[in-house]
């Protein structure tokens, strides 16, 4: 009976390994694809030439200005408490309300109160672990009081010293 308990144990031991693992593998494959997107990026704004690197920084501000600010979705800013910092000015198109007026308030104070619980648990749970949260979806209250449903995803950029937020798409 004791070495069938042991059995168990180890087994179990074996598949929470196995998750560690997996969930470890699937962090560096993600940052591996992050910096791709990244070179592809530069190369793309380099046009490939010698010592056009400081051109290209000297530009990014403004490439990146646009492609957010045309993008058709709406990119909005978190702290880890999920007070907005910024939003795009898709912001306007989708919910009516002007990019600064949600500055400084919660992102849950717009989430329906059927759909926060579960919003909450899962920003929480993309904190403590760097990049991309899974999809969801949720009825998130636009600038007329109605409700209207978002599919989002976070990215985790907190300990990125570049960004220090939580950035979302929706």
């Amino acid at each position: 009976m004791n070495k069938e308990k042991d059995n168990n144990t180890n087994e179990n031991k074996l598949l929470e390994k196995l998750a560690y693992l997996e969930e470890q593998l699937k962090c560096e494959t993600d940052k591996r694809l992050e910096l791709e997107s990244t070179i592809r990026l530069y190369e793309a704004f380099s046009d490939g030439k010698e010592g056009d690197s400081k051109n290209v920084l000297q530009n990014n501000e403004e490439i990146f200005r646009s492609l957010i600010q045309n993008s058709a979705d709406i990119i909005t800013l978190v702290n880890e408490k999920g007070i907005i910092s910024y939003t795009s000015s898709s912001v306007k198109d989708i919910l009516g309300y002007n990019e600064n007026e949600l500055i400084n308030h919660s992102v849950f104070e717009f989430v329906h109160p059927s759909d926060l619980e579960y919003t909450q648990n899962e920003f929480k749970a993309t904190l403590n672990r760097f990049g991309k949260g899974k999809k969801i979806e949720c009825r998130f209250k636009n600038k007329k009081g109605d409700y209207v449903y978002l599919e989002a995803q976070g990215n985790n950029q907190l300990n990125n010293p570049s960004i220090k937020r939580y950035v979302i798409n929706s």
